[in-house]
């Protein structure tokens, strides 16, 4: 039982890609943090055919900027109840709001290009969590779009200068993500069989069973999954 949470207040499009309509969002949640109900949580999810949920963002600029940190920490952990796996696309600032979301996770990954713009982006980012005091063994590399021409950066160079482990790679599918994106398909359904999915796949099994093996490879973790993008990602 999975629910995805669209945490950009403002521009969040996870509805969008799932070519869903939400009749409520995270701010009608937020209203009532302090009292959640199960029936209020179901009544405001939106099931994808996959088996996903979603929490759609807030549906104008105004309810956005209703939506306050503990608020925000408290509909996460009332979704959590209920979830073995709630995974955030979002927040990508570092305003009370977006603190309290990092702290709260168990993983943040942090999605970074092989340019020197976005490795730089993702430098700064690191350096702000860490002159806020965050916990950066929470935080993961992700660098995406790999391809033939990134060949003046590395893997290993983007590790080296921002500081924080390599978690996955993802390649190069511009052809299969737009038209994922455009149709509002997952790649489940419009590209089952390409290496982007492929590779995103292997990045969830390793986020469902980090480090597993053997009799531990059952074991399910009930968790926060944040992610953020940083620079061109």
């Amino acid at each position: 039982r999975v629910t995805v949470v669209d945490l950009d207040y403002r521009c969040g499009q996870v509805a969008t890609f799932l070519d869903i309509d939400a009749t409520y969002s995270l701010a009608d949640l937020a209203q009532a943090a302090e009292h959640v109900e199960q029936q209020m949580i179901e009544r405001t999810l939106v099931k994808h055919s996959s088996g996903v949920q979603v929490l759609s963002r807030p549906a104008t600029f105004e309810q956005a900027d209703t939506i306050t940190a503990s608020a925000c920490v408290g509909v996460l952990s009332s979704l959590l109840q209920c979830n073995e796996y709630v995974v955030s696309d979002g927040p990508s600032r570092f305003d009370p709001r977006g603190q309290s979301v990092y702290d709260f996770a168990d993983l943040n990954l942090l999605l970074v290009q092989l340019l020197v713009p976005s490795v730089r982006s993702a430098l700064r980012t690191v350096e702000a969590l860490r002159e806020a005091g965050a916990n950066l063994e929470r935080w993961r590399l992700v660098c995406n779009r790999i391809g033939l021409e990134s060949v003046h950066l590395s893997v290993s160079d983007a590790v080296e200068t921002i500081g924080i482990p390599s978690f996955a790679s993802l390649p190069d599918d511009w052809p299969t993500v737009s038209g994922s994106i455009n149709l509002g398909e997952p790649l489940l359904t419009h590209g089952p069989k390409s290496k982007v999915r492929q590779a995103i796949t292997e990045l969830a099994a390793k986020l469902h069973k980090p480090g597993a093996s053997g009799d531990d490879a059952d074991t399910h973790k009930k968790g926060l999954i944040g992610r953020i993008f940083a620079g061109s990602s």
